[in-house]
Order: structure tokens, then sequence, then C-alpha cells
């Protein structure tokens, strides 16, 4: 069921501990890892936000894709202005928030052939 709605610090948090267990099947981890790319709701942004502090390399990679590709909600606009101050986040992982926040501020200038 957790792989199924990934909605809040909880289940993110859950979904970490699955893709970084070195003991559970590939195909698992993978599948952490996909639903973890798709998080696009505020609360769940935060809490992966909030574990980039200790990340490994695969996480890196889910988060940024996360970011870059479902948040939209001007929900999290807080949690990513705080995200771009922080400087414990990886450098590419803060470009990504910035992308995201210049995407939710201006919908239109992300995509110049809409307009």
């Amino acid at each position: 069921k957790i792989l199924e709605e990934v909605g809040d610090s909880g289940a993110v948090k859950a979904l970490i501990e699955i893709m970084n267990d070195v003991g559970q099947e590939l195909e698992f981890r993978k599948s952490a890892a996909i639903h973890l790319s798709k998080i696009g709701r505020p609360e769940a942004v935060g809490a992966l936000l909030e574990a980039a502090k200790d990340w490994t390399h695969p996480l890196e990679w889910t988060a940024r894709a996360s970011i870059r590709d479902n948040v939209r909600d001007f929900r999290a606009v807080p949690i990513l202005e705080a995200a771009a101050r922080d400087t414990a986040l990886p450098n590419k992982v803060r470009g990504e928030v910035s992308h995201a926040l210049a995407a939710i501020r201006d919908p239109l200038a992300e995509n110049p052939v809409a307009n």
C-alpha cells in the first residue's frame, strides 16, 4: 500500500529505508525509487528534502527528478524557498529547487511555445 500513495513524511521515510536497504530485492528497491521520484505533494517533498542531508547518490537523483518533474503546487513555495537557501543540500538539488520555484511562479516561462 505504501508504494501506491506517497503523501506524507512517514511514507517518504519508509520508501527511503526500502531504497537504501541492500538486503531488499533490487526490483523492490527500484520500485521505491520510482515512487519517490513521483512525489509532488508539498508535505512529502519537504520530507524528501529533509532526508537530503545524508543522502546516498541514488536518492539525490530521485529527489532531483521528483522536484523537477512533479512540484507545481503553490503550497510548496515556502518549502522550496527554504531548501534553496539550505547549504546542507547538494548543489544540484538546490538547482532543481530553484527551477521548480521559477516554474511555479511563472508556468509559461518554462514552456515558451505555450506563450
